[in-house]
């Protein structure tokens, strides 16, 4: 059984047939597509129609007995699949009340909606969401980054060119500054009190709180899983995608990744014993009508970099179209 359809939860049932999934939606949702709802895009642009075998909320998961409960009774399972995704964890003080959380198409409609209306919006945290949301929002945007670079991840001549291009577009861009307190118009900072007529939380992701709640090993709210995704701790129960990370290692949260992780995920759990080894071949971001970032770990821009990211997202297209409405 998987919990969740997402990109691992979805790649699974795909994957292998005899996998039963369990999700609360009938559509997966192409998070690298938000930003491009927020800047005006057809919401539908942003989904992926896909059935499920039994659509519920999950409510609790018995490990001992191995029951899930979820919205629409209990069911038993052999082998558990946690795919349950990530979410934004709110751990700065006022966060929980005055800033929006940006991990759904709902968030992103209600960000298109708000600013429209507003004239300075500032984001925290410089990585991949961050950098993107506010190439879109440009002069109404203040970009604030602990770190002493944007999207750190990366090497450092794409961090240098995507500040290049968000100052061009007229963003703020405050390095090595630490969030300390949201408040309703007001940023507090360690460079300083900044206004804010909304401010939009692009940092803090931890896995589900389901995790935590089943009593598994877990860092950062991500299980931890062995090399196989194996959990640790937790007997006949595995992990894939944002919620699950290595113990003895770190693999990124990322639907490439996420998509391989679900297909191991699933024929480990029905018997095989197949190594999961995490690989980005290409990561891509766009500003405007820049496209720029990696391949083989090598920095790219312009044509080659549109090229790589379209064909990226219309593979994860392909690769989940079987699981498309009947």
């Amino acid at each position: 059984m998987v919990l969740g359809g997402g990109f691992a939860g979805s790649a699974a049932k795909v994957s292998r047939g005899e996998v039963f999934l369990v999700d609360s939606e009938d559509y997966l949702t192409l998070t690298p597509k938000l930003v491009d709802v927020v800047q005006g895009a057809d919401p539908s642009s942003a989904l992926i129609e896909r059935t499920v075998d039994l659509k519920a909320q999950v409510r609790e998961i018995d490990v001992r007995s191995k029951t899930v409960r979820t919205s629409l009774g209990e069911i038993k399972y052999d082998k558990l699949i946690l795919a349950l995704g990530y979410e934004q964890s709110l751990g700065v003080k006022g966060a929980e009340r005055y800033a929006l959380k940006f991990e759904r198409l709902k968030d992103a409609l209600r960000l298109r909606e708000e600013s429209g209306k507003v004239k300075r919006i500032i984001i925290v945290g410089g990585g991949s969401l961050g950098v993107e949301l506010a190439g879109v929002l440009g002069k109404k945007a203040v970009l604030v980054e602990g770190g002493k670079r944007l999207i750190s991840f990366m090497p450092p001549e794409v961090s240098d060119y995507a500040r290049k291009i968000l100052e061009e577009r007229g963003v703020q861009v405050l390095l090595g500054t630490s969030v300390e307190e949201i408040k309703k118009d007001q940023v507090i900072t360690s460079s300083g009190t900044f206004k804010s007529d909304l401010t939009v939380l692009a940092t803090g992701y931890a896995g589900s709180p389901i995790v935590k709640e089943i009593g598994a090993e877990q860092r950062g709210g991500r299980m931890l899983v062995d090399r196989s995704l194996r959990s640790v701790s937790l007997e006949d129960v595995f992990g894939a995608g944002d919620c699950a990370v290595f113990k003895d290692g770190f693999y990124p949260m990322s639907a490439q990744v996420a998509l391989k992780s679900g297909k191991v995920a699933a024929r480990n759990a029905l018997g095989e014993e197949v190594p999961f080894t995490p690989s980005q071949i290409a990561v891509i971001l766009r500003i405007g009508e820049e496209y720029f970032g990696t391949l083989a770990g090598k920095f790219v821009r312009g044509n080659t970099a549109k090229f790589l990211k379209e064909a990226a997202l219309a593979l994860v297209r392909s690769r989940l179209r079987r699981l498309g409405p009947v």
